[in-house]
């Protein structure tokens, strides 16, 4: 089985993701990764194909495993540019603050309404 979803540009460089016309949560500027950890909260397997376009086109732009993608994030390093690294959940601390919350949820239990495959 595989989940496409589709990113929207809000601008400074944030996408909301969609799946179908139902979004999966704020936006961010990780949407596909974002998206992955709402969906794996929502109860999709792990193992489930996930796939991105953009919105007004087909092209897929990523791919992997809802599981594997929840795994990830992008950082941005002065030195090193933009990198794919291990996703770490925020702290307290962070919410305290007032920091990034690195990612997105779920919107509503979508898991429900995905056919599985025969």
């Amino acid at each position: 089985m595989t989940i496409n979803i589709t990113v929207q540009p809000i601008g400074d460089g944030h996408f909301r993701a969609y799946l179908g016309d139902r979004p999966l949560g704020r936006a961010t500027s990780t949407p596909f990764f974002s998206a992955a950890r709402a969906l794996l909260s929502d109860g999709v397997s792990p193992d489930t194909v996930l796939t991105m376009t953009h919105e007004g086109s087909s092209i897929v732009s990523l791919r992997s495993t809802v599981g594997e993608a929840a795994k990830l994030t992008v950082t941005e390093e002065d030195k090193k540019g933009l990198r794919i690294k291990k996703y770490r959940a925020p702290t307290f601390d962070q919410y305290q603050e007032g920091g990034s919350m690195g990612g997105c949820t779920a919107v509503e239990n979508i898991a429900a309404r995905i056919p599985l495959a025969a």
